[in-house]
């Protein structure tokens, strides 16, 4: 008689020894991630992201490394073909303009994530999502915290 309680330690071994994740890619030095909008460029540079941003959309112009970045067209015309080329682990975009290309580049196998967050809330699990697909986790969480607490400020004001 095999023991029911057995399965599970397997199945979690199992998983640590392939290393299954939820997060797009592991925290190696070969992850790509392409923003096509500058709030998502802004973000990702505030979680740490700069070596691993191979590029960025025209309008992308803060912080000021992203200037430096490879340009993959403008923010309402992201060139496909320029982002296939680069081999993206991840593409970072935003909805109403830039659906079109996210939705052209799913199909295309591409990992994309849309952030467009209609209000505060929205904004804050957009970044812990960010976060948590670029293994940023605590860097996520430490930025929506400084940002409640600089709102707290305001308020208090």
């Amino acid at each position: 008689m095999q023991n029911k309680y057995l399965k599970i330690p397997i199945i979690l071994a199992l998983a640590v020894f392939f290393g299954f994740s939820n997060s797009v890619f592991s925290s190696d030095d070969s992850t790509r991630i392409i923003s096509l909008a500058p709030a998502t460029t802004e973000i990702l540079f505030a979680l740490g992201l700069d070596e691993e941003i191979i590029a960025v959309s025209e309008s992308c112009n803060y912080p000021e490394a992203a200037k430096a970045k490879q340009k993959t067209g403008t923010f309402s015309q992201p060139n496909i073909e320029r982002i296939l080329s680069l081999k993206p682990d991840i593409v970072f975009c935003t909805g109403l303009e830039q659906a079109s290309v996210a939705a052209k580049l799913k199909k295309l196998k591409v990992n994309v994530f849309v952030s467009d967050p209609k209000n505060i809330g929205e904004l804050f699990k957009s970044i812990r999502e960010m976060g948590r697909l670029t293994n940023r986790e605590e860097e996520a969480l430490k930025l929506v915290e400084g940002m409640e607490e600089r709102m707290e400020k305001v308020k208090k004001q």
